[in-house]
Formats: structure tokens, sequence, C-alpha cells
């Protein structure tokens, strides 16, 4: 999985984004959290929605086409996979976290900016 991963992101079919670039997401854009609602309602970054990668594929018609997509999971690999659901279902600009919300919480924590 992990060289499939990486080879969607050399030949550019996949973007990701890091920790630190969350300032990117603007106010228009959307933060879909995929994990489960459990996961969500542990902790959660910003505004994200909650719209877990099992429901994805039959709640395609809530997402709106022609937004900025960002998403994350636990760790990076559901956030792939709902990437490639969405990029192959027509969704132009998507972007999965790297080491999704687990890094995001480290970073942020051990940087002193979640508090």
């Amino acid at each position: 999985m992990a060289g499939f991963v990486a080879e969607n992101i050399l030949l550019e079919r996949l973007k990701v984004f890091y920790w630190n670039q969350m300032d990117q997401i603007q106010p228009e854009d959307l933060l879909i959290d995929v994990r489960r609602k459990d996961e969500y309602d542990t902790g959660k970054i910003g505004n994200a929605i909650n719209l877990p990668v099992d429901e994805l594929r039959s709640r395609l018609s809530e997402i709106p086409k022609d937004k900025k997509i960002f998403i994350y999971c636990e760790a990076g690999l559901r956030g792939y996979l709902a990437q490639r659901i969405l990029k192959q279902n027509g969704f132009s600009s998507v972007a999965n976290l790297s080491g999704g919300y687990h890094s995001w919480k480290d970073c942020t924590t051990e940087a002193g900016l979640l508090k």
C-alpha cells in the first residue's frame, strides 16, 4: 500500500498537505474528517465535517465538486482511500493530510500550538 501511495504522489495523481500547512485551507474550502464518528467525537481539526470513508460512496452528492477539499483520517491510509474515491468520481481538487490527525495532533501539541 505504501508503494501505491508513493507512486501516486510522485506521478501527481494525488496531492498531500502537511500539518503546518493548515493555513492554506480557506473558509470556502471543505475540511473532511473521514474517520469513524467515535474517532471524530474524541477530537477533530478546526471546523472539519465528519464523513466516514465507509459512507463516502453513498454520500458523494453531499460534497460540492467546485470546492477545494482537504481530507484527513487517523494516520493517512483511509484519507488516501477517500482521496482515490473522490478523484475517481470527478472531484478535481482533493488533498490528503500526510500522517493524518495523529501527526497533526502530535506536531501541534509538541510545538505548543494546541491548548
